[in-house]
């Protein structure tokens, strides 16, 4: 006779009162899923690395926490969800007619213009725990009056977008801070390593991902990240802007909403750029523009998705895979990589010079 262990009455026990999936409450009492127990954390080898070192979120509207993982930070918000029975919550506004569920989205900002503060000088320049506290009083990013009523409690609180027409779930999601932030340009293979990470880590705890990015490498990011993601099964959603969030004239503004909005409600298991109303295959795009709201586009490849007055998907252009393995992250990079351009007339000495030196 097959007797089940302590941690086994423990899971039975905490889903018989919460109602919560195997998965999450495995997480919460030391139990290891099959992706956590990939491979293991290693000390980054590019020279000029420069972090993250911490993760940072705001607490409860003003306060600044820090988080050394991104496990420390999950395992926080969903103890609070597990002891309020809130983990697969739903809105209980008595004037909705019907109840509107809700869909959690991890937003991970790594840096660049999206959160940048405006100075005195009228220059754009990064400033640590800005981003955070400054989309709190941003009406469009925030129904305060939603998150005062159903998380006024917690002592980690999201942020919850307003109802959007057309779509199925009202959007929660939290926002974790890199610390440092950095510019796209200081960018290095190891901070692809860390962002897949620790969205691996995260990976049953939400709905989908939005990754906030610096545009000067963001689809090289977007690429990177799409290969290293193996049997991906939720949309992670990479933007930026050319104009910060906070700013009155912000495109960086509707490109959140956009992908909050994709990441939380449309089944694309895809790695996407999502950009000036185009969601774009993220290993098809290329930033054209520096100046322009339209800075990114994907020559060879129509969009995955346009926001317009309607929001249109092309279902029949999405990646699926065929694979049922569980999700894995790929992090055992080749950093000897360059780019031939060959053009008419290169010579076979050019070809092998660029193999062989």
């Amino acid at each position: 006779m097959l007797v089940p262990s302590k941690q086994t009455l423990e899971i039975e026990q905490l889903k018989k009162e919460n109602g919560a999936s195997a998965t999450s409450l495995s997480s919460s009492i030391g139990c290891q899923t099959e992706d956590e127990e990939a491979s293991p954390e290693r000390e980054p080898i590019d020279d000029h690395y420069i972090g993250p070192k911490n993760l940072v979120f705001a607490k409860d509207g003003s306060t600044i926490v820090k988080k050394n993982s991104i496990t420390h930070f999950v395992k926080d918000i969903n103890r609070e969800a597990k002891t309020r029975g809130r983990l697969n919550s739903i809105s209980r506004n008595p004037n909705d007619e019907k109840p509107m569920p809700e869909a959690r989205v991890l937003v991970l900002y790594t840096g660049g213009t999206v959160g940048m503060k405006c100075k005195n000088n009228g220059v754009y320049e990064p400033e640590a725990h800005y981003l955070p506290l400054a989309i709190r009083d941003i009406p469009p990013l925030n129904d305060k009056e939603y998150v005062e009523q159903y998380y006024g409690d917690h002592q980690v609180q999201p942020y919850c977008l307003p109802p959007v027409r057309h779509t199925q779930k009202r959007v929660v999601y939290w926002v974790v801070e890199y610390e440092p932030l950095l510019d796209s340009s200081d960018m290095t293979f190891d901070d692809w390593i860390r962002i897949a990470k620790d969205i691996r880590k995260s990976y049953h705890e939400y709905d989908g991902f939005v990754v906030l990015h610096g545009t000067d490498t963001l689809a090289y990011t977007a690429s990177a990240l799409s290969f290293m993601m193996e049997n991906l099964g939720k949309p992670v959603v990479l933007t930026g802007a050319q104009i910060p969030v906070a700013e009155v004239r912000s495109d960086g503004r509707e490109n959140l909403i956009g992908a909050l909005i994709v990441a939380a409600n449309f089944d694309i298991p895809e790695v996407t750029v999502y950009f000036n109303n185009k969601l774009l295959r993220g290993n098809r795009c290329t930033k054209l523009d520096n100046s322009g709201l339209a800075a990114f586009d994907s020559p060879n490849m129509n969009p995955l998705a346009s926001m317009d007055i309607s929001i249109n998907i092309k279902y029949e252009s999405i990646f699926r895979s065929g694979n049922i393995s569980h999700f894995r992250v790929q992090d055992n990079l080749c950093r000897n990589v360059s780019i031939l351009r060959i053009f008419p007339s290169i010579s076979i000495e050019c070809v092998s010079f660029t193999f062989l030196y």
